[in-house]
């Protein structure tokens, strides 16, 4: 159920782009996917770090 609101979160910011410029909506995008596979990145090795515990 986290990982479906968490899903919903993400959606409606990346929506929120929609009511940007154009060139607002690309920084803003492109800081968002960044940002997304920033935290893709860290929770892998947190997951590790876990079961190694």
């Amino acid at each position: 159920m986290a990982e479906h609101d968490s899903l919903e979160v993400l959606t409606n910011i990346i929506n929120r782009s929609n009511y940007m410029c154009p060139t607002c909506r690309e920084i803003f995008n492109q800081l968002t996917w960044e940002l997304l596979e920033e935290l893709e990145r860290l929770l892998p090795s947190k997951k590790r770090r876990i079961k190694t515990k």
